[in-house]
């Protein structure tokens, strides 16, 4: 998918997306952190898909993984669903048009001009 040109969206954990970074595969990294402490233990509860072992358990390595985000390259707040959605979007919209990956389609346009004199 990737030779192809296609985004691929990969839904990890911080270990998940140390393991990327560390596999060499080009790769944009965004952290979806919540607004705030309170606000991720509510909605780890009000999943209700964790047992309250298991949500104990995230909670108590919520900062340590938190403090991943500065190892990636955005930061969105998740604090409402929408304009979480838009960050999200104008990162992958601005990863396509990064320089380094349009240098094929410039190269076809600047071929039609003419040679300068």
């Amino acid at each position: 998918a990737l030779s192809a040109g296609r985004d691929l969206l990969l839904d990890v954990d911080v270990q998940g997306a140390r393991s990327v970074r560390e596999s060499g595969i080009p790769s944009v990294s965004v952290f979806l952190m919540p607004p705030d402490y309170a606000t991720l233990e509510k909605r780890l509860r009000d999943r209700a898909s964790d047992g309250e072992a298991q949500i104990l358990r995230r909670l108590a390595l919520a900062r340590k993984e938190a403090e991943e985000c500065f190892h990636y390259d955005y930061l969105v707040i998740n604090d409402r669903l929408e304009p979480a959605i838009e960050d999200l979007r104008s990162v992958v919209l601005a990863e396509r048009r990064r320089a380094a990956r349009v240098q094929d389609g410039a190269r076809r346009i600047l071929a039609t001009f003419p040679e300068p004199r």
